[in-house]
């Protein structure tokens, strides 16, 4: 099978949608397919390998094409549809002049110029236009990352059988390997620490950091909060969250860090925790990177009673959820499993097995596979 994965994202961002469609071309590789990913020529990256800085093989082919690329600093939004509709008529001209079995794309957008493509929804558009209207006819297979968006589809009227559940997904030997010991400035032998890892905010919105930092309050001092990735501006805002909270000195900021440097801090934690907020996105839409990475990482989980979660987390089973928006009880989950080694152990051996048995990149990959065909 031929596949052109066609997308307009900027993979230098680190950003969970760059991982997850680097990691699904290497998939869809390694189920057989010849699969090219179809990329606009952007300044940011032109001077950054893919491969290099995934850390990955180059088992996938990549094709540049030409856009108009006129953002400078700040993303305005005229210069981002001008890029994103001259690279999909570029788009349009490549896949006229060659050949493929299948087109897919994670971008809504891109139904406007390929009919038959296959598109892999993470949330629903909160407007239907006319445009989106005639983009999504009902005989377009969709490929949706929770069973809610999938519900939504499925009442806007595209066809229950060309609708597929796809949670994200995980390298199991990238998180579950053993890791040589790492020091950290701030963090002692002594210490328990739970850790954080990814985006600081969601399209702006906030995912829970604030109740992390607020949780040390309700800890004793030997509690640390292990916090991986972020943008600048994020982290002098959650800094200065930190410093009015009062602990500073007991929070660990290390910034971005490379895709294939992530599972050198994540062995450095005891926990790890994941407290959305409570809203429609976080409750329906999600289905984050971070949880199977924990879940591969072996280590136990703290997350929030939210819909979305309760799809791959159980509580007391693989993982312990609390309410959202309440740093008490997640630093009540917190110290309970510091003072079970037995939970701890049984619920993290638990959310390993179903994640070696249900959500690996490969497993994905094959089921989308496998769908497209049907």
């Amino acid at each position: 099978m031929k596949i052109a994965y066609i997308t307009h994202t900027t993979y230098v961002n680190g950003w969970a949608n760059s991982v997850q469609i680097v990691n699904m071309c290497r998939a869809f590789s390694q189920q057989g397919a010849d699969i090219t990913l179809v990329l606009p020529y952007r300044s940011i990256q032109s001077r950054v390998d893919l491969f290099e800085y995934f850390d990955i093989p180059r088992t996938f082919k990549i094709k540049v094409l030409p856009c108009i690329d006129l953002s400078i600093g700040a993303e305005h939004v005229v210069f981002y549809w001008l890029r994103l509709i001259s690279f999909y008529i570029s788009a349009r001209f490549y896949v006229w002049l060659n050949t493929f079995d299948v087109l897919y794309s994670r971008d809504l957008f891109s139904t406007l110029f390929f009919p038959d493509i296959v598109v892999e929804q993470h949330s629903f558009p909160k407007k239907i236009n006319f445009l989106l209207d005639i983009a999504l006819n009902k005989k377009r297979k969709v490929v949706c990352l929770t069973s809610f968006i999938r519900e939504r589809f499925i009442k806007f009227g595209i066809l229950e059988k060309n609708t597929l559940v796809a949670h994200s997904a995980v390298d199991l030997e990238e998180f579950s390997q053993e890791r040589s010991k790492l020091n950290i400035d701030g963090i002692k032998e002594e210490d328990f620490v739970f850790g954080y890892i990814g985006t600081l905010k969601t399209m702006n919105m906030e995912k829970g950091l604030a109740d992390g930092l607020a949780a040390l309050n309700f800890l004793d001092t030997r509690y640390k909060f292990l916090v991986v990735g972020g943008e600048n501006d994020d982290l002098h805002y959650y800094k200065k969250m930190a410093a009015d909270l009062g602990v500073s000195e007991r929070v660990i900021f290390i910034g971005k860090v490379p895709y294939g440097e992530v599972s050198v801090y994540t062995s450095k934690c005891d926990v790890f925790v994941a407290p959305f907020p409570e809203n429609e996105h976080y409750s329906f839409f999600m289905s984050p990177l971070k949880i199977f990475e924990y879940m591969a990482s072996k280590k136990p989980i703290v997350s929030t009673t939210l819909p979305s979660i309760k799809e791959v987390l159980k509580h007391e089973y693989n993982a312990l959820l609390i309410p959202p928006s309440n740093p008490e009880a997640l630093a009540k989950a917190i110290e309970r499993l510091s003072n079970d080694p037995a939970l701890s152990q049984r619920i993290s051996s638990q959310a390993y097995k179903d994640v070696a048995e249900r959500y690996t990149w490969n497993m994905r990959a094959k089921s989308i596979i496998d769908f497209i065909k049907s």
